[in-house]
């Protein structure tokens, strides 16, 4: 059974309100994954993997904030990009994409390496076409124009998080 983007972007919203109201965050993150993976069927969701982010010495939420973020982001992208497509294979079999990314990781990584200057340009590279391939190719020559040094500092910060390196 599909469901449809403002379906999705709806039961998102809710789940933003109701984070302020639940005493275990946990049941929360059951929750939110659960729903995700309706949404998303070819990704892997493991909020509760960063829950350490989440919480103080007093097992207190500290940080709902990120956890609203991160939902935030994906209603964005079903506002923009609509609700995804299942990826098949030449054997029309479905292909599931396994990824748990610490986003925040990649950030810091664009932002220790990246230019302000820079930073603008990938965004207004990225918002200057609509399809996602155009905005993919984009954004690759956009940091070719940076230079591969650059690049590769920062593909070399993402992997060589211990995070990262020790999934691969």
């Amino acid at each position: 059974m599909e469901i449809d983007a403002q379906k999705s972007i709806t039961s998102l919203k809710r789940l933003i309100v109701d984070v302020d109201s639940f005493d275990n965050l946990n049941l929360w993150i059951e929750n939110a994954e659960s729903l995700l993976r309706r949404i998303y069927p070819d990704r892997t969701f493991n909020l509760a993997s960063n829950l350490t982010i989440f919480f103080d010495g007093d097992s207190r939420p500290t940080n709902k904030s990120e956890l609203k973020q991160l939902l935030t982001g994906y209603i964005k992208e079903l506002e923009e990009l609509g609700h995804p497509q299942h990826q098949t294979g030449k054997i029309g079999q479905q292909i599931n994409i396994n990824h748990t990314v610490n986003v925040n990781l990649i950030l810091e990584s664009l932002k220790q390496e990246l230019t302000g200057r820079q930073i603008s340009e990938l965004k207004d590279a990225f918002n200057k076409v609509k399809t996602p391939a155009e905005k993919k190719n984009n954004i690759v020559d956009k940091l070719k124009s940076f230079g591969m040094d650059l690049t590769t500092n920062i593909l070399s910060s993402i992997i060589t998080n211990p995070s990262i390196i020790g999934g691969l």
